[in-house]
């Protein structure tokens, strides 16, 4: 008897580009895990907006967008400048910073000389009871004049919690305790011509008692 012939299913592969895209996302993600990890458990005193170094850029490139800015050490603080623009569905700028948040504090103390546009004061938290980054960030928006710097208080019950743009709305209250991080964001909501040139001149960011 002649044996029976086996019926092998097609082997289907995945086009290269798409294998390559797969992982260059994963490697992202990774790099991504790796630094909010660093960042919950060597993080550095609060406020410290002179040193540039301690900056990281993040802007809408991680999803395909092409605004771009930068970060430099100027007057004795910071000078965050660069331009929002809207292509492949950008439209956001933003650095940040590992830091961490005295307990008992009430919010923090943006002192900020800026261009007519809104910005957001982004702060990155951890869950207390794993003490693992938590997904979602908090922010709240500030708008520091032109000319001269001027010192803007943002109590915690002003922050609100998102997830990729989105609301969360079953966060948990932020409490000083849990800062692992804060950063500095500007989006297309905030700019007031929807795109195009900014320029924010920071001075400090500090804890409110």
């Amino acid at each position: 008897m002649r044996p029976t012939p086996r019926h092998r299913s097609p082997v289907v592969r995945a086009p290269a580009g798409a294998l390559a895209l797969a992982l260059a996302l994963a490697l992202a993600l990774a790099r991504a895990l790796a630094r909010a990890l660093a960042m919950a458990m060597n993080p550095p005193p609060a406020g410290g907006a002179e040193d540039a170094a301690a900056w990281s850029i993040v802007n809408d490139r991680v999803m395909g967008g092409v605004s771009t800015s930068r970060v430099q050490a100027a007057q004795g603080g910071l000078h965050f400048e660069g331009e929002v623009r809207l292509e492949h569905g950008g439209g956001f700028a933003s650095m940040r910073r590992a830091a961490q948040w005295p307990p008992g504090s009430a919010g923090a103390r943006v002192t900020a000389r800026g261009d007519g546009n809104d910005y957001r004061l982004v702060v990155y938290t951890r869950d207390p009871a794993d003490g693992r980054p938590r997904p979602h960030a908090y922010h709240a928006v500030f708008t520091p004049p032109a000319g001269a710097a001027a010192a803007i208080e943002l109590r915690w019950p002003v922050f609100r919690a998102t997830f990729r743009g989105r609301p969360v709305p079953d966060a948990a209250p932020l409490a000083a305790a849990d800062v692992i991080g804060v950063g500095v964001m500007i989006t297309r909501d905030g700019h007031r011509a929807g795109r195009g040139a900014f320029a924010l001149h920071l001075s400090a960011i500090a804890p409110l008692p």
